[in-house]
């Protein structure tokens, strides 16, 4: 069965498109002047090999912007990747977010 757990979701205070995820509950921590760390969301995640499945449908696109979490991403869809389940994959990253979730 499909595997769900537990995250926080940080938005950016001056970039809601800078909002970030990350495992624990945001505590002392937690960059006020970037983030509105008195609104983190607990959100649900799961791999993207779970969520599509074996049986999927081929996807034309997919985009991922996940903020320093790429990597994360791609280990928990490598069957749908190596399946080219995705036919194309779009993706931003930047390495001082990969350095800062210590990839």
């Amino acid at each position: 069965g499909m595997k769900v757990s537990e995250s926080w979701m940080l938005e950016g205070r001056r970039n809601a498109g800078m909002s970030v995820v990350q495992h624990t509950r945001p505590g002392a921590e937690c960059d006020s002047d970037l983030f509105h760390c008195d609104r983190a969301t607990l959100v649900r995640v799961a791999r993207l090999d779970d969520v599509l499945g074996m049986d999927a449908e081929p996807v034309c696109l997919a985009k991922m912007d996940v903020e320093g979490l790429e990597l994360q991403v791609i280990r928990g869809a490598l069957e749908t990747l190596r399946s080219r389940t995705i036919r194309a994959l779009h993706l931003e990253w930047w390495p001082p977010h990969l350095i800062a979730q210590g990839e």
